[in-house]
């Protein structure tokens, strides 16, 4: 065969395979398009769903991003080039404001502007929207680093937000709010409110600001916390900012303790205090050591001179504030601190050895094991159990799986724990966490079965 038929042949051949790879890689292009062409689409569905502790009358806007929750993060899996463009779509459609708005959060997932840009056309228009859009911003920011896998950035909305928290403009507080007819107000005042309530409030733009550190917002949030016109989580993001103005402000609050309205505005204050570092803020702790909420600043801001302020107190803390001053007091001297943790952990006041545990679980001592170990199968206390259970699986030795796997054949049908039926199978539960525990660890699974799980660690002479 010369080489002229040698050219033919080898060219059908590349032209009759090469056609069928060609066919086959666009029949899965085909497919790959037509899946991502089926978007889900939202729904404008308002209805609460049942749950604990869940806010009986929750704003509209919340229940639909709920409800379309797993719509959107199926979205967000997609190309990004066809979310974009059908998302662009839904934007200017006839759907539903509470649905553009969502579709508008996609968009900003994706960073893409058209989203940012609807957002903030929407936020400008003083309307019975204006409640919806706060609070779709305020979910792009809480539920960005869920649905997207990393923080939303927001500096793009800093200008809105500012200018909403200083917006006076006066709000009918029934239709901006959605409230109900049945639902009556006795109070006068509560029947008009300002946009830059309903910001600081639904919106939780301080948070978002703060989180941020915006130095526009600062001053601005600084007034609104003066007025009292911000949630309790905005004093407690304060310490994100090193600023004087900020030290102050804190110091102000701490001193004004007993004056509270609201029992958590000072753990919040306390919590700010610890982030920026504020030692200044140690007398005002040490002046209010009958609240257990003074001992988490106490134990970061001060040293061991504060010891001896907190023993003469001792007599008259209550139980709380006594539990609080005793582990506070194991922190300060310094030092290995386990042992001391270990003796506290065997008093029989529950509330005491759910506090150390906690302290003990943050260790990750290896030292622990022992006192976990038993602390699983034989505490009577839920949450001490749990916590035990959680601080073998934080170590990972050995000697921790076998502890676990220990905790296999123990009892805890008379453990109580809220909010669960009067039949709640407390075996079953406990040893279906160890197992979850050991899994996580070994990447092993043989279930509850013990004996199982004793034959392969035998076998690992490596652990």
């Amino acid at each position: 065969m010369n080489a002229k038929t040698w050219f033919v042949y080898i060219s059908l051949f590349a032209v009759v395979f090469g056609g069928c790879s060609y066919s086959s890689s666009r029949a899965t292009e085909s497919r790959a398009s037509a899946q991502d062409a089926n978007l889900p689409e939202f729904i404008d569905d308002a209805t609460p769903r049942p749950g604990i502790n869940v806010d009986p009358d929750p704003p509209r806007q919340e229940v639909i991003f709920s409800r379309n929750y797993a719509s959107i993060k199926e979205i967000l899996r997609r190309d990004s080039t066809l979310v974009r463009e059908e998302m662009i779509r839904r934007l200017g459609s006839n759907q539903p404001m509470s649905l553009r708005l969502l579709a508008a959060a996609v968009l900003v997932f994706k960073n893409v502007d058209q989203g940012k840009r609807f957002l903030q056309s929407q936020a400008r228009e003083i309307n019975n929207n204006l409640d919806d859009v706060y609070i779709t911003l305020s979910e792009i920011d809480s539920s960005g680093h869920y649905l997207n896998g990393t923080d939303t950035d927001m500096s793009w909305a800093e200008d809105l937000m500012v200018d909403a928290l200083q917006n006076r403009t006066l709000l009918n507080s029934r239709e901006a709010l959605r409230i109900p007819e049945n639902i009556r107000s006795y109070d006068k005042a509560m029947e008009v409110m300002e946009v830059r309530e309903l910001a600081a409030g639904r919106g939780r733009f301080p948070e978002i600001l703060e989180k941020m550190r915006s130095e526009k917002a600062l001053p601005v949030i600084i007034s609104l916390i003066r007025e009292g016109l911000v949630g309790q989580y905005a004093i407690a993001s304060l310490g994100r900012y090193k600023d004087k103005r900020v030290e102050l402000l804190l110091l102000e609050i701490l001193n004004q303790r007993p004056e509270f309205k609201h029992r958590d505005t000072y753990r919040f204050a306390v919590s700010a205090a610890v982030e920026s570092g504020l030692k200044s803020a140690v007398p005002i702790l040490l002046r209010h050591l009958g609240d257990s909420d003074s001992y988490k600043g106490i134990r970061a801001l001060a040293d061991a001179s504060a010891i001896a302020a907190i023993k003469r107190a001792f007599p008259t803390l209550k139980s709380d504030a006594r539990i609080e001053a005793e582990i506070t007091i194991v922190h300060l001297r310094g030092g290995d601190i386990l042992p001391s943790l270990l003796v506290l952990l065997k008093r029989r006041n529950p509330e005491m050895r759910r506090r150390v545990i906690m302290s003990i679980e943050k260790l990750k001592d290896a030292r622990t094991v022992v006192a976990m170990t038993e602390a699983v199968c034989n505490d009577p206390d839920w949450f001490v159990r749990s916590m035990a259970i959680r601080t073998l699986t934080g170590i990972k030795t050995r000697e921790a799986i076998a502890g676990l796997i220990n905790g296999l054949g123990c009892d805890y049908s008379k453990l109580e724990e809220g909010k669960v039926t009067r039949d709640h199978n407390y075996n079953r539960e406990y040893r279906n966490r160890i197992v979850t525990s050991l899994k996580e660890i070994t990447g092993k699974d043989f279930g509850t079965d013990q004996k199982e799980w004793l034959g392969w660690l035998d076998q690992q002479k490596t652990l």
